[in-house]
């Protein structure tokens, strides 16, 4: 492994401390920076990845932004056209008429 050191500057006091607690001190702190470092870089190449991943998913239309889900439901809503929301009832017996492969929460609903 190649090693490149680092200066950091911490109050002498603290410094004294991590001396009396830690044997070979030297080493076990650049194998904690190390590892440390390892890490987010580790977490920064993860979450790149993931963003990138959700963009190729956007890109493909497999799921929408928060933005454009809202903006789509807008659109549905006002070409809707509705006057005022329909009972639970008028809804439950509109569902009852439909002829088609329902899901199951439908089925459900129409009391099946």
């Amino acid at each position: 492994m190649n090693l490149e050191a680092i200066q950091i500057q911490i109050p002498s006091d603290l410094l004294q401390h991590v001396k009396n607690k830690i044997d070979s001190y030297e080493e076990k702190i650049s194998n904690i920076v190390i590892e440390q470092l390892k890490i987010m870089v580790n977490k920064k190449e993860k979450k790149i990845k993931e963003q990138d991943m959700l963009q190729y998913f956007r890109d493909i239309d497999l799921v929408m932004s928060s933005d454009r889900q809202q903006s789509m439901a807008e659109n549905i809503i006002s070409s809707l056209k509705v006057s005022k929301i329909p009972t639970h009832s008028s809804v439950r017996s509109s569902l009852s008429k439909l002829k088609v492969p329902l899901s199951e929460e439908v089925l459900a609903m129409r009391g099946e």
